[in-house]
């Protein structure tokens, strides 16, 4: 009797954990499927997967770079289904899935916020030897617009997208000293990894509050209605120096 009730409370206590977790479950196992995915590349491709970044302003976590001759390539993995539709300058995306819509954070610029940080500590390299590539599982449908669209792929799409790059952007020499400067990254606490997920949350808290308020959480300028192509949206005035839009 004492068996069958210690396995039930074993149960409800792993549902239980299984539901609180599950986006970041769900995550790590998307991060783990590209990681395997990109063993299909050969010696010449670098592979650092899961860095934590700190910098003067708070934390930054990376799924994946890839350092080659061909460029630094910056990868964000999300393991969102469905149907997924945004716009390179959108705050946020649209995720359709078995007719519920759900919000997601615009991938590209959290790529992007990503790169900058890797720029801070690769000061002597320039922005267009950086990539970044968003990855989405095999059955998404991606609506994505704008001029990076083709660099949002799905799982299978990766390999073959890093491939096509076949410019030689950066020297063996280069490549080298990225690689030894990215290396501390890859190492870190289970204290410093809370500390990161408290921060980023803290950190998307504020930019929700700040957009509700009208203003920009990008640069800090008013938030104008306009319409536009697909209806009305709301874009800061600061237009074209900064891009971000929202509903």
């Amino acid at each position: 009797m004492y068996i069958t009730a210690a396995i039930y409370l074993f149960l409800l206590l792993l549902s239980l954990y299984l539901i609180f977790n599950r986006n970041r479950i769900v995550g790590a196992m998307g991060e783990k499927k590209v990681s395997f995915l990109m063993r299909r590349l050969n010696n010449h491709y670098k592979i650092y997967n899961d860095l934590l970044v700190k910098t003067p302003n708070g934390s930054i976590q990376i799924d994946h770079v890839v350092v080659s001759i061909y460029g630094v390539f910056v990868i964000e993995t999300k393991n969102h289904k469905g149907w997924i539709f945004g716009s390179e300058n959108s705050f946020k995306w649209t995720q359709s899935l078995y007719g519920n819509k759900y919000e997601l954070y615009n991938p590209i610029w959290q790529n992007q916020s990503h790169i900058n940080t890797l720029r801070k500590i690769l000061p002597n390299f320039s922005s267009d030897q950086f990539i970044s590539i968003i990855v989405f599982p095999r059955k998404t449908k991606l609506k994505v617009q704008g001029k990076r669209k083709n660099n949002v792929v799905s799982f299978y799409r990766l390999v073959p997208k890093i491939r096509s790059y076949k410019e030689t952007i950066l020297t063996e020499r280069q490549v080298n000293e990225i690689c030894k400067r990215l290396e501390p990254f890859v190492s870190y606490t289970r204290k410093e990894k809370k500390e990161h997920v408290k921060f980023v949350k803290e950190k998307a808290r504020k930019s929700d509050a700040l957009r509700k308020a009208g203003i920009c959480p990008l640069c800090g300028g008013e938030l104008i209605k306009r319409e536009g192509q697909y209806g009305t949206f709301y874009g800061c005035s600061n237009f074209p120096k900064c891009k971000f839009t929202t509903k």
